[in-house]
């Protein structure tokens, strides 16, 4: 959870919760952006979807590369304007649909 944040950012309305992740990429291209390209959901206890928040993660500021060459691995972050105690057995969501299609690809996480 993020307890802090600079004076730019706006204040959360519940509370700013971050998801560090790593992705491979494996898609027909020589490189993709795991900002750009990638959506992320949670799905809470209370079965609402909350979409990603427009806050940037800590990742920005300390310059992680968001784009992965093909078959390396990029580590990046996420964050999430969400009430913590909709956490529990909540599961997050990551989709892409590739380009020239309308086949989304997804795979779901606990949390």
């Amino acid at each position: 959870m993020i307890k802090a944040s600079n004076d730019f950012i706006t204040p959360p309305k519940k509370q700013y919760v971050l998801v560090t992740f790593e992705a491979e990429y494996d898609g027909p291209h020589g490189s993709g952006d795991v900002v750009g390209d990638l959506t992320w959901t949670v799905t809470g206890a209370d079965n609402r979807s909350y979409d990603s928040s427009l806050t940037p993660p800590p990742a920005v500021y300390q310059n992680w590369a968001s784009t992965v060459r093909a078959s390396r691995t990029v580590r990046y972050q996420v964050v999430f304007d969400i009430d913590p105690a909709t956490l529990a057995n909540a599961s997050l969501t990551v989709s892409a649909t590739p380009a020239n299609s309308f086949d989304p690809k997804f795979a779901d996480f606990r949390l």
